[in-house]
């Protein structure tokens, strides 16, 4: 079907797809099914009298915000108010161009952030590790690196499960994220790795 999920632009890595034949609830809860998370949707229009509710899953699993515009935005707000709860923000938009700049203005945002992070464990990855680390070896003159496994983790895969593996991974990295401060930095490196970087200042950098 023409402009069923058609990629019409991809700009600082954020991809641009036209629904517009996405014209009732359940067309545009089955377009949001065919991604994973991370959708920053344009939801609204003229008011047809459909209820919402069916896309609140949808939106829960797959998107990261709902930007809402036209006739229908007030009551979308209403009943689609559950999703805030699964950290989904509906964004009020005074037209389609406002809500356009604005969801693209987010996702540029959350996909630098992606780049530079983990998606697991929320920890910085190994790129946003390595730059650190030089910039601090830079200014500095040295630093001090920990680096850290997970004894027996193939084990908690194989036996227990992957989702259980990264259960353990997503609680490790919340406990060594209470370690961070202004001079230290905690990231997954990979796998079971992890890597803390303390900075520790040369002599001739602390005259």
């Amino acid at each position: 079907v023409p402009h069923r999920l058609e990629a019409v632009a991809e700009i600082d890595g954020v991809r641009f797809v036209n629904d517009s034949k996405a014209t009732n609830v359940a067309s545009a809860a089955a377009g949001l099914g065919a991604f994973r998370r991370g959708v920053h949707a344009i939801l609204g229009g003229s008011e047809k009298g459909e209820p919402f509710a069916p896309l609140v899953t949808p939106i829960a699993r797959h998107c990261s915000a709902c930007y809402l515009v036209g006739e229908t935005a007030g009551r979308m707000a209403l009943e689609l108010e559950p999703v805030t709860v699964a950290d989904v923000p509906l964004v009020h938009c005074s037209d389609l161009e406002d809500a356009v700049h604005r969801a693209f203005a987010a996702a540029a945002a959350e996909t630098e952030h992606l780049s530079l992070h983990d998606h697991l464990t929320g920890l910085p990855n190994r790129l946003h590790f390595q730059q650190r680390l030089e910039k601090r070896l830079l200014a500095t003159g040295s630093a001090t690196v920990l680096l850290m496994d997970l004894d027996r983790f193939k084990e908690v895969n194989d036996t227990l499960g992957h989702d259980v593996g990264d259960q353990l991974l997503e609680q490790v990295g919340q406990r060594l994220r209470r370690l961070e401060h202004e001079e230290t930095m905690v990231a997954r490196l990979g796998g079971d790795e992890i890597g803390r970087r303390k900075l520790a200042l040369s002599q001739q950098s602390r005259r």
